[in-house]
């Protein structure tokens, strides 16, 4: 086989299972043996779940805030806020669902999981504090205020999905199996549930009882407190979801067994009085695990066209969330529509108003996106590449050079470290002694050859194969021949 036809076939799209089930494609260049994996699927009842999540808490949001109380007492506001309990178990149950296919489908394997994940962690609780900031009592937190430090710390689901996903993360890192670490993610979701039902539960927490130091404050809150999400017992429902993620596959069967066991839970709790019991009672929490995993089987139903339309929604969950909470509830000292608005608009008014507000939300998240991208690709022109790597803005004389000063078919003196600094670096405008000083110390201490004098141009030498290989190769070449010949 020739070469052109060797790189033909090589640059063709095409596929090999190997044995241990791992489909690789060769696509632009890349071969069967260079170890690509092959996207795997996506999921489309997980796909249409979050984008029902977001349309559902944005709704139950906005409707609580603006409906009237003679529309509330209405059969479908009654039988819709029923169904409205069953959002945060959806939101946390996906969350975690997409957590766990995201790392299994990943490369990353030991530390490297919990290692990979801070990053989303770290937002995730910047993200909730950042919601909850009191700028309505601020002297009153610098006073050290009870009330307000509460506020603060309170969890919210961003903050109970921020925890769990730590810990889900760490469950990963184990060199278990699949069914290992689903058994141990349903022994957290037992273990969090029995944990909610601890004293003082089912009484509220009074401020008043709450420690005054803001270190011990902060872990009472994570734990119960006077959150409204804290970690026992909703992180139940995100483990939960990440022992979906390992057991279930996106095929029928699965959905069979979900929708089966759904129903087993939900017709087995219909004779108990579920809404006078407490969030972390047990009999409460698997009637809302049941209830959610018949509708993930029913959405399995849902058209894969269809649902990745409703994938982009679904993606951009947690930057409508946090749009979309000031907004309707407002943002530190400024109001929103709970207190500009009230409990006065009609339902249809009010389904018009939460579509507007779930419209604006995910218009000004593309909006923020695109600039933030634009930002970025301007920073990265911008930053040179030090040493093989992109370094920072750097405003002295030299920038990066794109071209070889010789053509590659002609030879090129010199010690290769020269020729590397020469093709890589040239002299510009000069911007400024201080910021070029130390760039000039900084590259002196990386690259000190790239300071010496240019060498001069050595005579050409005949090559039997011009342009065959860099200048490098060529070079050697030609002199290793005239060095034969004499």
């Amino acid at each position: 086989m020739s070469a052109a036809s060797s790189r033909t076939a090589r640059i063709t799209t095409s596929s090999r299972v190997y044995p241990h089930g791992t489909a690789y494609r060769a696509v632009r260049g890349v071969g069967l043996d260079s170890g690509v994996p092959a996207r795997a699927p996506r999921i489309a009842a997980l796909d249409a779940a979050r984008a029902l999540g977001v349309v559902a808490m944005v709704f139950g949001h906005t409707l609580d805030g603006i409906l009237t109380r003679d529309a509330r007492g209405s059969a479908v506001v009654v039988a819709y806020w029923t169904v409205r309990g069953f959002t945060t178990p959806l939101f946390l149950m996906v969350s975690g669902w997409a957590a766990a296919t995201a790392i299994s489908r990943g490369r990353a394997r030991g530390l490297e999981v919990p290692r990979g994940r801070i990053g989303r962690v770290i937002l995730l609780l910047a993200v909730g504090y950042g919601l909850r900031w009191p700028g309505w009592g601020l002297d009153r937190l610098i006073a050290g205020d009870q009330e307000v430090w509460a506020h603060l710390l309170a969890f919210d689901a961003l903050h109970t999905i921020a925890i769990s996903l730590l810990a889900a993360s760490l469950v990963f890192a184990l060199p278990w199996r699949s069914r290992e670490k689903a058994a141990l993610f349903l022994v957290l979701a037992v273990l969090s549930v029995s944990l909610g039902m601890r004293p003082p539960t089912p009484l509220p927490v009074l401020p008043r009882d709450l420690p005054n130091s803001p270190a011990l404050l902060a872990l009472v809150q994570a734990v119960g407190g006077s959150s409204p999400f804290s970690l026992f017992p909703w992180s139940a429902y995100f483990f939960v979801g990440g022992a979906l993620g390992l057991l279930l596959r996106p095929d029928r069967r699965s959905a069979l067994w979900m929708a089966a066991t759904g129903a087993l839970l939900a017709i087995s709790n219909l004779w108990t009085v579920v809404g006078e019991m407490p969030l972390g009672h047990p009999v409460l929490f698997l009637c809302r695990t049941g209830a959610v995993l018949l509708l993930l089987a029913a959405l399995t139903l849902v058209p894969a066209s269809i649902a990745a339309r409703a994938g982009p929604l679904g993606r951009a969950s947690l930057g409508v969330y946090a749009i979309h909470v000031p907004i309707v509830y407002g943002w530190s000292n400024q109001l929103g529509l709970v207190d500009r608005v009230g409990q006065r608009l009609s339902l249809p008014v009010s389904l018009a108003v939460a579509a507007l507000v779930l419209v604006v939300s995910l218009t000004l998240l593309r909006g923020g996106q695109a600039l933030w991208r634009s930002l970025s690709g301007a920073l990265r022109r911008r930053r040179p590449l030090v040493g093989g790597k992109r370094g920072l803005p750097m405003s002295g004389p030299i920038t990066r050079r794109t071209t070889s000063p010789r053509s590659s078919t002609t030879p090129w003196p010199g010690s290769w470290f020269q020729r590397k600094q020469a093709s890589s670096w040239r002299i510009s405008s000069w911007r400024g002694s201080g910021p070029w000083l130390r760039s000039c110390v900084r590259r002196a201490l990386i690259a000190p050859a790239s300071w010496l004098p240019p060498c001069k141009p050595a005579p050409a030498l005949p090559s039997s194969s011009p342009g065959r290989g860099t200048p490098r190769t060529s070079w050697r070449r030609s002199r290793s021949r005239a060095s034969d010949s004499t």
